[in-house]
Order: structure tokens, then sequence, then C-alpha cells
């Protein structure tokens, strides 16, 4: 990776060294071939748009050019494939080429090199060794190939291209004009992946949709938080883009399908209660509390020093003004008054049941257990 990079940013050095003039272009790029996406946890969907020159300056041939590419919030580049950015030649008569031998085998001269950024910020740069011209004004350049994520709002969806650099055989660089263009459009089908590990218990999470609750699982919302606990309220449905706190006795690990409502989805990347906040996208937060399992059961523990990735679909909690280290829960309107505590002398003393009423003698951290008529969070 560290050797493409080098040479990414040595020919990237090259084409501007080489270019000894610079001059405005009037000319635009479009998107010949658009990309239809399907999301979803389960989707191998290989989706791609293909870029094309049009209406180049004074029918110029250009050599060379470079750019940035931005995808939208919910669609990335497709990793899982050889390149994400890729020249079929055979289907781009723009460019040069030469033959050999009686079968008349092609032999392009240019090649395209990128560099990702980030999940949806490429850069990429097409040339030759041998500064040679294009064979036309327009015409297809390369194609990008991309996937929507569970969490992409459906529609049409625009890329945003940047620093687009095209240089002719004079050795003139003309600059574009960045551009943002329609690149295709994702389906409001999707599916998200809920999985609730038997040892943690609990998890986090934000739907795109609306559902019931699967078997095995039991959703909550939160009604705020004071020094120490979030209190929560059993919910009998999933409504869409609402954070939530998961809870499995013996884990669940469940697939959910769904349809986006374009209309209904939020204007950012990102859904607050108040209390906890529920990303859409993978998201670097500094300041909060995250839900982690430091051995006395799953807490949100404040972020330290380094911040912290929250992926999308889950949540993270926001800062109080305590400025507690740790927050625990307290679960409220539960028919048995569920509380979270990490034991006293009262409980000591009292007779322990389990959620099926057998009595227990050996309480487990992070499991659930009736004590004195309440339900208690074993800490």
């Amino acid at each position: 990776m560290k050797k493409v990079l080098l040479l990414f940013l040595s020919l990237t050095s090259c084409l501007g060294i080489y270019a000894q003039g610079t001059l405005e272009s009037t000319g635009t790029l479009e998107v010949s071939i658009s990309a239809s996406l399907q999301p979803g946890a389960e989707s191998n969907d290989e989706g791609w748009f293909t870029i094309a020159l049009k209406a180049p300056d004074e029918d110029k041939l250009y050599t060379a050019y470079q750019m940035d590419i931005f995808l939208p919030a919910g669609v990335v580049f497709n990793t899982s494939i050889d390149k994400v950015c890729d020249i079929y030649f055979e289907e781009c008569p723009i460019y040069p080429y030469t033959t050999s031998g009686r079968g008349g085998t092609k032999s392009w001269p240019h090649s395209l090199t990128y560099n990702i950024k980030s999940d949806n910020h490429v850069q990429l740069l097409v040339k030759s060794d041998g500064n040679d011209a294009f064979k036309r004004n327009e015409g297809d350049l390369f194609d990008v190939y991309v996937q929507a994520t569970p969490y992409a709002k459906p529609g049409d969806f625009q890329v945003t291209i940047k620093d687009i650099k095209f240089v002719s055989p004079d050795e003139t660089k003309y600059l574009y004009q960045d551009q943002v263009l329609t690149a295709g459009t994702i389906s409001p089908e999707t599916s998200v992946l809920v999985r609730v590990t038997a040892a943690n218990k609990f998890s986090t999470a934000i739907f795109p949709f609306s559902c019931a609750v699967p078997e095995g699982l039991e959703v909550y919302s939160t009604d705020g938080s004071d020094a120490e606990y979030i209190s929560l309220t059993k919910q009998e449905s999933i409504t869409a883009f609402t954070p939530y706190i998961l809870y499995s006795e013996n884990g669940v690990d469940v697939t959910l399908d769904g349809t986006i409502d374009a209309v209904s989805y939020p204007a950012g990347t990102f859904v607050s209660d108040g209390c906890i906040t529920g990303v859409l996208v993978d998201t670097q937060v500094s300041a909060g509390y995250v839900m982690q399992n430091k051995g006395s059961g799953p807490m949100f523990y404040m972020i330290g020093s380094t911040p912290f990735t929250i992926p999308a679909g889950k949540c993270y909690a926001e800062p109080t003004p305590a400025n507690a280290p740790a927050l625990n829960f307290r679960f409220e309107n539960d028919e048995t008054g569920i509380q979270s505590v990490s034991g006293s002398n009262n409980q000591k003393h009292s007779t322990i049941y389990d959620l099926q009423g057998n009595r227990v003698l050996t309480p487990q951290s992070g499991h659930i257990y009736v004590i004195n008529g309440q339900k208690v969070i074993k800490r």
C-alpha cells in the first residue's frame, strides 16, 4: 500500500511539472452509465458508474488527467473487488493503442493510479509514460465501483468531483470547475444485521425503517440521564430513526428487512433523543460515552483522549454535566420495576431468582435477576 501511495504521489508531481501553462477550462464531465445500488447487510451488489469527458476546450486532445471524487453519505467505494476505479480500454475508444503480432494484439500506453483517502474519497491519475495524446476529445474515461450501506438514503445520489486537471500535448494544464453529477439511484429496500451476544447481553442500534421487535430481543428507548444512570423504557415495536438500547438474555443474531422512507429520512447523518445519539454512517466521536464491557457487564464509559469511531447503525451517549466516568442503566415502566445496581447488603441476604423463576445462588455480572420483587442487573 505504501509503494502504491508513493507511486501515485510521484505521478501526480510529474503531471504538475510538465504542464507549463495553466488555463481555465470550459469543458465538463458527465456520467454516461449510472449505478443502480441495492443496500443491505447481506448485499453483494457490484454497482458502478462511468465518468466521461464532454465538450473539451477547442476540441483539444488531452494526454493525461487527475481528479478527486467524493461520494455522498451512505455510499462507499467497493473495496471487496480488485479495483475501485478502473479503465476498460476496449470500451473506451478515447484512449490510443498499438497492435502487435499476427493477431493484432492491442496494447494501451495509458494507466490509471488511485489513492483511497477514505470510504468516500478517492484521488486518481491517468497518464502514459510517452505523453501519448488521446484519440478522441470526448468519451468514456473510467468506471467507479461503489456500494450502498444499509442506512443509505433511497433515491438519486450525487458525486462531487474536485481538483480536475487535464493536460494537452503542448503541456498546457486545463483546470475544470468542480462538478456535482447524478451518478445513480439507491433502492429503498434494505436490511440490517442485529447482533447481541449472550456474553454481553446489551447493545445499541438505530434502524432505518420501522418493524416488529424480533423474538429474543428487547428494545428500550431512553428517558434522559442523571449523574450515574440512563433511564430506559421498554418499547413494543421499532420506530425508524430512533436510537435504542437493546437487550437479549440469551443473545440474538438476526437480519431484519424493511423499506426506508425517503420523506422521513433525517437531514443529517445522526439522530439524537437528547441522551443517546444514533449514527447512520461511521462517525468519529471525541466526547461522550460508548458502550463497553470492561468486566462488570456493559455500561457506557466515558471516551478518553483518543476519539472513538461509532459504526453506522450504533449509538453513543452524550456528555453529562456530572462528567461521570461511566453511566449505568435504570429501567422504568417495567411491571416488576427493573433497576440497575452494583449490589447492596440487602441483596446479599435476599433470595435471588432468574427471569424463569429459578433460584440463583451465584449471580453473574451483566445478567438480570429478580430480587425482592424487582428486576436488577448484576454488576
